[in-house]
Formats: C-alpha cells, sequence, structure tokens
C-alpha cells in the first residue's frame, strides 16, 4: 500500500500534464514565430544592402556616363618650339559637339619695351567634333577694343566653361571639371577685384584671328 501511494504521489496528474504540453507547444510556437521573424528581418536587411548597392553603383554609372564627354574636352597653353612661339590649343575629343566655349585667361604682351599682364576672354559658339583647334599667341588675337593684333609673349588658363551636347554646363578652375559652377564665381571674383587694384594693364574680350584646325589622336576613345 505504501508504494502505490508513493507512486501515485510522484506522477503529475492528467491535468497537470496536459497544461505541461500545452505551455510547451504555446512556446515552441512563438519560438518559431520569433525566429521566422528574425530570418524576415535578415532577409529584409540583406535585400536593403543589396538594393543600396545596386544603386550606388547605378549612380556611379551615370556620373561617369554624363562626365564622359565633358573629359574629354581641355584648353592648355603649348609651346612651337621652332618658332619659339606661344600658343593655344583647344581640343573637343568626343564624338560630339560642345557649344558655348568660354575661355578666360592671363597673358604677357610686350609694349613701348615693357611687358604687361591683362586678362582676358574669348569664346567660341561651337566646337566640332574631334578637333583640335591651335590658335597663336603671336598674331592670332586681336583685341576687341582697339582691332588691333595682341602678341602674346606668355599665356597662362585661367577657367573654361563650356555646354555638352545635351546642354549641361561645365566649369572647369584649377584643373577640375564639375557642374557645380562655385569654384567659377569665386575666380570671377577674383578677376572682378585685381582688375579693380590695377594688377592687370588691361582687361577685355578677344577675338580669334588665326587658327589652325586639326583632328587630335584617340578621338571617341574613353
Amino acid at each position: 500500500m505504501a508504494e502505490a501511494a508513493s507512486g501515485t504521489n510522484s506522477d503529475p496528474p492528467p491535468r497537470k500534464w496536459r497544461e505541461v504540453i500545452k505551455h510547451s507547444i504555446t512556446g515552441l510556437t512563438a519560438l518559431g514565430i520569433f525566429g521566422a521573424l528574425v530570418f524576415q528581418g535578415v532577409g529584409t536587411y540583406l535585400q536593403y544592402l543589396v538594393s543600396k548597392d545596386q544603386l550606388a553603383q547605378s549612380q556611379e554609372a551615370n556620373g561617369e556616363r554624363i562626365r564622359a564627354q565633358a573629359s574629354k574636352i581641355a584648353v592648355w597653353r603649348a609651346w612651337e618650339v621652332d618658332k619659339g612661339e606661344v600658343q593655344i590649343q583647344v581640343m573637343n575629343r568626343s564624338l560630339d559637339p560642345i557649344g558655348w566655349l568660354n575661355v578666360v585667361m592671363e597673358g604677357d604682351y610686350r609694349t613701348g619695351g615693357k611687358v604687361h599682364t591683362g586678362t582676358y576672354t574669348f569664346g567660341f559658339g561651337t566646337v566640332p567634333p574631334c578637333t583640335l583647334l591651335t590658335i597663336s599667341g603671336k598674331d592670332g588675337f586681336y583685341h576687341g577694343r582697339s582691332q588691333k593684333a595682341r602678341q602674346f609673349i606668355n599665356i597662362k588658363i585661367d577657367a573654361i566653361d563650356f555646354a555638352d551636347t545635351v546642354g549641361r554646363h561645365w566649369y572647369e578652375t584649377d584643373g577640375e571639371i564639375t557642374q557645380d559652377s562655385a569654384g567659377h564665381h569665386e575666380h570671377g571674383l577674383r578677376r572682378t577685384a585685381a582688375l579693380r587694384e590695377g594688377e592687370y594693364a588691361e582687361a577685355g574680350d578677344l577675338v580669334i584671328q588665326k587658327m589652325k584646325t586639326s583632328e587630335p589622336a584617340g578621338c571617341g576613345e574613353s
């Protein structure tokens, strides 16, 4: 009788077993739901990372596409050794024309036995595709105001701006091509201050008098 009573007291009653099973199932269900939520959250986060990376790649590719033509435009000072002559070269190495190219430069010229420095602007309505323009600093320009040829013995390109084939405007100051006009505007303010303070002997627009046209090497290449 004692053994039977002992066995009865150690076993939980049927109702208690049901409660244990019920709570176990509830716990497992909640754990499963929690695991599913965690898995879904991880999947959503990974999808977000992939989408973010794809967007960044798309923006980078679009930026490179937008800059493709602008990166093929250049203006620089050259020197023709045989003639001892300073030149300006304007290059459009793209397969499309550019419009409204404006160049701002400083130029040293000699008059009355002295060397003077002026600041000048000159421009082009359109520069055709695959074109290299060479302008002589000796007799390639004449000053718009005096209508006389200005023979430069030294030239420095300060800034350029132009419109690409779809009308986006680009600026280059200090060697950096950008669509942001801030640097270009600052250069204009410095130039105006220098003019006001008398750092330049003259300023004005130049008109191109002589120009040679050729095709640059590697035209159309990236």
